[in-house]
């Protein structure tokens, strides 16, 4: 017992000298970021796309029943939105809405659909349809091209885009196909490893372990990704939203998802609002509701799911309350019915 002592006392320093060390490095920020849409059949509600530059998008009728609010979902509807069923046909008389976004509108970390930022907001509103097309990843110019594929014919009154500060950054690319066929060139621990442990994405992508470091590339690759998406994303999605808005006839309106800090609230960095301005949109800023709103802790607990970004129930329910003010205010007149894109 003895002679294995100092084993035992090394291999605890040990594991306590790697916990310490992936502490610093996950503090630190020296870890490359990842991103990464789970594609697998069976275990993801998404699927890959075959419109490039989307990259991926949600299964039609999809049932998860052991949801993880990220990669499955408990109800993805019979068009590939986590939304209730919709006939495409508008009910006559009736507004319709379709709000684009990424995970925030999607309502990753809500367990129920009907908590998400459109739910609720269609609940507020009696007579007007809000549709959900939201796709966790998606940047502006991805959730553009959706609406120019497959949202147009859905013939809506309003559009609003729900800006969030990392939609700078282009996921919607074929090269998510990439991250897939990268599962098989190496050890599967390796690539589990990579994606939960700071330290050892650190550490692979220094001495490139396994050819891991053009895993961590990936997503600047997928921001150079020109003959899918413009370079700056954001400006063109907005710009081209604005064409859309003036040849189909309907309102857009630019929501900015702020930042919620220890201390407050805050505006989103990036381009959104300044482009939006640029191009004639309408703009509302979501903090000024957040910062009406009473909180008892800090804003990143009172109004989202934990992580500074995505909303919980009622993170939602107050943007569903400032979006409700909002449309009410303008009231744009209803359109006569479904057109294609």
């Amino acid at each position: 017992m003895r002679r294995g002592l100092p084993l035992l006392l090394a291999l605890a320093s040990a594991a306590a000298g790697l916990l310490v060390a992936e502490g610093v490095v996950r503090l630190a920020g020296l870890a490359p970021e990842l991103h990464r849409i789970d594609v697998r059949p069976g275990s993801s509600a998404y699927r890959l796309s075959d419109d490039v530059r989307l990259g991926y998008e949600l299964i039609p009728n999809f049932r998860g029943p052991a949801s993880s609010d990220h990669f499955t979902f408990d109800y993805v509807n019979a068009h590939g939105f986590r939304d209730r069923e919709r006939t495409l046909a508008k009910p006559p008389g009736a507004r319709r809405v379709l709000v684009l976004g990424d995970s925030v509108v999607a309502g990753h970390g809500l367990a129920r659909r009907e908590d998400t930022i459109p739910a609720q907001l269609e609940r507020r509103l009696p007579g007007l349809e809000v549709l959900n097309m939201g796709v966790g990843g998606y940047c502006t110019g991805g959730e553009v091209r959706l609406l120019e594929v497959r949202g147009l014919a859905w013939a809506s009154d309003v559009v609003v885009i729900v800006y969030v500060e990392n939609d700078t950054d282009d996921l919607n690319s074929q090269l998510i196909e990439l991250v897939q066929q990268e599962r098989s060139a190496r050890p599967a621990w390796t690539q589990d490893l990579f994606v939960s442990s700071a330290l050892f994405r650190f550490v692979a992508v220094r001495l490139d372990l396994w050819d891991l470091r053009r895993l961590a590339q990936l997503p600047r690759r997928i921001e150079q990704h020109m003959d899918a998406l413009a370079p700056d994303n954001v400006r063109s999605g907005l710009k081209r939203l604005a064409e859309l808005a003036r040849e189909h006839h309907f309102e857009v309106l630019v929501a900015l998802w702020p930042r919620f800090h220890a201390a407050g609230v805050s505006e989103p960095a990036g381009p959104g609002e300044v482009a939006a301005r640029e191009h004639g949109l309408r703009v509302l800023r979501l903090s000024d509701a957040f910062r009406r709103t009473p909180c008892e802790t800090t804003p990143a607990k009172c109004f989202t799911t934990g992580d500074g970004m995505h909303p919980n129930v009622r993170g939602a329910a107050v943007a569903a309350d400032a979006l409700a003010k909002e449309l009410v205010r303008t009231q744009p007149p209803a359109n006569a019915g479904p057109r294609s894109p």
